[in-house]
């Protein structure tokens, strides 16, 4: 610990030679161009802290030991502590990083510490994220209680989560809240819904490259302890971009070309119902969701293919109620979530369903 002060300062001549003071222990004057200030003063820093760190630091003859007080004013960019669990290395996106225009969950997530995002195309391509080094199948994935998380693959699709009735996305870094169903060896991520604490309306549209389309909105009604949202999403794209083409031959070039992608578009739709009731003492929180979404399959096998679709749809449920217990000066949360999940293309049918409750 340091028992005295360090101070760095800087001389007001700034000519040709210009004057950098360390003080104490050293009382050096370092004669530096102006192109070289910046390292000077690196290596100032650099020193003044090594020796700051080994012993106490005795002030000048003549000069008294005079601490000096350094405020920081501002907002952290993100909240060092998630309220589900405080105690577990956390962060909270919210607020305007998640109302910015063409922002995606998957664009969200980006900025928090410890998550590695993965998107393997455009519209309606699957996005993933993992957590300190875990696989994206091992980092469980929560919207309003539902953990989405694909039963067969074990990722979580983040393009099929609607970022605009989110409140708030809520990161947990190497352990998850007690109140998750799985926990993760690298974490959780929990995306909490949009509450109905007022009358609104919203309305909003995306035009892209590759004729990328779509709508998007949702009506609020309600007073925060009681109401509902109701939002919807439809887009479009073809997708019909450029790609090097080397025909299957990777070691001959002669055949290569840029060939631009066919059969390659994509039709997605969702549909939200978030409800909050308050009955008697207890909170009742509802959660359903439907997403669909039908595109085609451009490579088979490795074979391309110019007819081929694949359709996907998904259904969620979650129920949830908050009862306060007065002689354990706290309260008891009870929630149930089941989901369904189907999809089926040109060739085959194949359908999952998959039920799951916690108490």
């Amino acid at each position: 610990m340091l028992d005295r002060l360090v101070t760095l300062r800087a001389a007001s001549r700034w000519r040709h030679g210009e004057t950098v003071m360390v003080s104490p222990p050293f009382s050096r004057r370092l004669q530096v161009p102006r192109r070289n200030r910046a390292r000077a003063m690196g290596l100032a820093v650099l020193v003044t802290a090594r020796v700051g760190a080994g012993q106490p630091v005795p002030p000048p003859d003549g000069e008294p030991e005079t601490p000096i007080e350094i405020v920081i004013v501002g907002d952290a960019p993100q909240p060092l502590a998630a309220p589900k669990d405080p105690h577990v290395s956390g962060s909270v996106i919210s607020g305007e990083a998640l109302r910015q225009p063409g922002t995606f969950v998957a664009d969200a997530l980006r900025t928090s510490p410890g998550v590695q995002v993965v998107e393997s195309g455009g519209l309606g391509a699957p996005a993933t994220a993992s957590l300190r080094g875990a696989t994206a199948a091992q980092t469980p994935v929560y919207f309003g209680g539902i953990r989405i998380n694909d039963e067969v693959g074990g990722a979580a699709n983040l393009a099929e989560l609607p970022l605009f009735l989110v409140e708030r996305i809520e990161v947990y870094r190497s352990h998850a809240p007690l109140s998750a169903d799985e926990l993760g060896i690298g974490g959780a991520v929990f995306l909490e819904p949009r509450k109905p604490d007022g009358d609104a309306l919203l309305l909003s549209g995306l035009v892209g490259s590759h004729t990328t389309r779509g709508v998007s909105g949702f009506v609020s009604r309600g007073d925060g302890a009681s109401g509902f949202i109701a939002g919807f999403e439809l887009s479009a794209a073809e997708n019909d971009y450029t790609f090097y083409d080397s025909r299957g031959s990777l070691f001959d070039r002669r055949d290569d070309a840029s060939a631009r992608l066919e059969n390659a578009d994509v039709t997605t739709n969702g549909v939200w119902l978030v409800g909050r009731e308050r009955v008697g003492s207890a909170q009742v929180g509802l959660l359903v969701a439907h997403v669909a979404q039908e595109q085609g399959a451009p490579k088979l096998a490795q074979m391309r293919t110019e007819e081929a679709r694949v359709a996907y749809s998904r259904q969620a449920f979650a129920l949830g109620a908050v009862l306060p217990v007065d002689a354990w000066n706290g309260a008891l949360e009870l929630s149930s979530a089941a989901t369904s999940s189907r999809s089926r293309s040109a060739a085959s049918a194949t359908s999952s369903h998959a039920l799951g409750s916690r108490l």
